[in-house]
């Protein structure tokens, strides 16, 4: 598998002072990769922040992308972790009720699209701050074929 990354870092720095897409930013280097193989592709991280547009709709439209415009990719990990920069916060997490609705409704649209072939893969990856405090450890998660929003049951 080869593994691209892609982040929507819009107007957490100076040198991102714009709202992008997923297709938009992810196209180019999809191109690129397809071009030289034919191997399954991930996407190694993805996320975006809330600033200069919907958090929402950015995530629905990212696994609707999936879908519709890169067929090779089989694995996706959303970054969960929000991080304090400078004076801002990058809020990469799931946030708001309206982003985890998106988040579960993009990845069964996604899946769906598999007509029966090898079901996508979702990981969450996320920092819980209080264990970060304790133990220092990344924890992931994975979303079950059948199950997408269960993640979303716990209460951490």
């Amino acid at each position: 598998m080869v593994v691209i990354t892609n982040y929507n870092r819009a107007y957490t720095d100076p040198e991102h002072q714009y709202w992008h897409s997923f297709a938009e930013d992810f196209k180019p280097a999809y191109s690129q990769v397809t071009k030289i193989t034919r191997k399954p592709i991930g996407v190694a991280e993805m996320s975006t922040t809330s600033y200069g547009g919907s958090k929402p709709q950015w995530i629905l439209e990212a696994f609707r992308s999936l879908r519709d415009d890169f067929p090779q990719v089989k694995q996706v990990t959303w970054f969960a972790y929000n991080r304090s920069v400078n004076t801002s916060l990058w809020d990469w997490d799931l946030n708001s009720e309206a982003d985890k609705q998106a988040f579960r409704d993009g990845v069964t649209l996604w899946r769906k699209a598999s007509n029966g072939n090898t079901m996508p893969s979702v990981n969450v990856r996320t920092i819980n701050t209080k264990k970060l405090l304790e133990r220092s450890k990344l924890r992931s998660l994975t979303l079950n074929a059948g199950q997408p929003d269960s993640i979303f049951k716990s209460s951490n």
